[in-house]
C-alpha cells in the first residue's frame, strides 16, 4: 500500500467538522530519525505539501515548516527532536490540511517517536479577540481545568511541570468565584493575564507568563516576546502525539471551547465545590454541547489513562476514580443532571 492509500485510510477513520472558521497556527514536538532538512523533504514527499527547513525563527511562513527546538530531549533511539509549525490555517476545512500531515507522520512508524518533553501546541487567532472575550475563555478553562487535566498523562496534569506548563490553579490566589471577579473587572488583555498568569517571583522554576497551560501573552502589548509577529492564544497542554485523530479530536474540542465561551453576555460560572473531575468533564462536555463522538473519544481517553497506565510514569494527579469509572459515561453524566450547566452566555 502506497503512503497516499495509507493516509487516506487514516483520514477514512476522522471527522474533520470544526465549531468555527477560526484561523489556526499548530506546533508538534517530535523526534525524528533525520536531520531537519531530511525530515522536510521526507514530510513534503510523505503529503504532497510543501514543507521548509527553516532553522530557528519565530517568523510566520506560508508553509509548513520544520524548525530546531533545544528542549526536546531523546537519550536514545538516534532520534533528534525538531517542531513542525503550520502556517495560518483558515477555513472550515483547514483540519483536513491538518489530518493528513499528522496521518503522513503516523504512517512513519518507528522514524518518528515522542517522549514527555515534547508537547503538541495549538494557536487560535485572536486578532478580533476584545478583553471580555479573552477574559471569558480564561475563567472558563480556570474552572475547568481539572477535566483538562483527566485528558492528559502525569506529565501534563496539575502543577507537575512548573517550567513549561504551569497551572493556573495552582498559581491564582482565590476560589473560582474571586478569580472570575477579578477577571472580569480587567480592563485589557494585559489585565487578564496578570490576574490568570500570575508572576511567581520565589520559584526558580517560574520561566514567566508565557509557560501557563494556556498562553496568552501573544495576544498582549505587555507580554508580547519579541519576534512574535501573530496574535494568538495559545493552549499549551496537551502531550506530543504523532496520532491524527487524536490531534485533530484536540483541536476539535479546543474549538468548541473558545467560540462556546467567548460569546454571549456572561462569564462562567463556579462549579460545586464537591464536584470530582470526572463530572467537571461531563459537565463540560454538557456547556460545550460537544459531539457526541468527541465526548465518547475523550470519555474513553481519560479512562484508558487511568486503566492502562505508563509503568514508568508517575501516579495520575487527576483521576477518575474506580466507581466513577465503573459507572461509565453514562452513571456520570446522570449524576450531575441536577447540578446547572455553566453559564457561558
Amino acid at each position: 500500500m502506497s503512503m497516499q492509500d495509507r493516509i487516506n485510510a487514516t483520514m477514512a477513520r476522522i471527522d474533520t467538522t470544526r465549531a468555527s472558521a477560526r484561523a489556526l497556527g499548530l506546533e508538534y514536538e517530535i523526534g525524528w530519525q533525520w536531520n531537519s532538512a531530511d525530515t522536510a523533504q521526507r514530510l513534503k514527499d510523505a503529503s504532497g505539501v510543501e514543507v521548509l527547513d527553516a532553522g530557528y525563527t519565530h517568523g510566520r511562513t506560508d508553509v509548513w515548516k520544520v524548525v530546531f527546538d533545544r528542549s526536546l530531549v531523546f537519550q536514545w533511539g538516534g532520534y533528534t527532536g525538531h517542531e513542525l509549525v503550520s502556517p495560518k490555517l483558515e477555513g472550515r476545512d483547514a483540519l483536513v490540511k491538518v489530518g493528513r500531515m499528522v496521518a503522513a507522520i503516523e504512517n512513519m512508524g518507528r522514524d518518528v517517536d515522542v517522549n514527555k518533553t515534547c508537547g503538541h501546541h495549538v494557536h487560535f487567532n485572536a486578532s478580533d479577540l476584545t478583553a471580555v472575550h479573552v477574559g471569558k475563555i480564561s475563567a472558563a478553562f480556570y474552572v475547568y481545568e481539572e477535566a483538562f487535566d483527566l485528558l492528559m498523562p502525569p506529565s501534563r496534569q496539575a502543577n507537575r511541570n512548573k517550567q513549561f506548563l504551569r497551572s493556573h490553579r495552582a498559581t491564582c490566589n482565590g476560589d473560582e468565584a474571586s478569580v472570575i471577579r477579578r477577571i472580569k473587572a480587567a480592563t485589557s488583555i494585559d489585565d487578564v493575564i496578570d490576574v490568570i498568569c500570575p508572576d511567581v517571583p520565589n520559584d526558580r522554576e517560574y520561566k514567566g507568563k508565557r509557560y501557563y497551560k494556556l498562553n496568552l501573552t501573544n495576544a498582549s502589548t505587555r507580554y508580547r516576546a519579541p519576534g512574535r509577529n501573530f496574535w494568538t492564544i495559545e493552549f499549551r497542554q496537551h502531550s506530543a502525539t504523532k496520532e491524527a485523530l487524536k490531534s485533530v479530536n484536540w483541536i476539535r474540542l479546543l474549538d468548541h471551547f473558545v467560540e462556546k465561551f467567548r460569546g454571549g453576555m456572561l462569564y462562567v460560572s463556579p462549579l460545586p465545590s464537591q464536584m470530582t473531575p470526572a463530572q467537571k468533564l461531563q459537565h463540560l462536555f454538557q456547556a460545550l454541547r460537544l459531539p457526541r463522538d468527541l465526548q465518547e473519544f475523550w470519555w474513553n481517553r481519560a479512562v484508558n489513562l487511568d486503566e492502562n497506565p505508563d509503568r514508568n510514569a508517575a501516579r495520575r494527579a487527576v483521576r477518575i476514580d474506580t466507581v466513577e469509572r465503573r459507572r461509565g459515561f453514562q452513571g456520570v453524566l446522570d449524576s450531575i443532571l441536577n447540578i446547572r450547566p455553566a453559564t457561558a452566555r
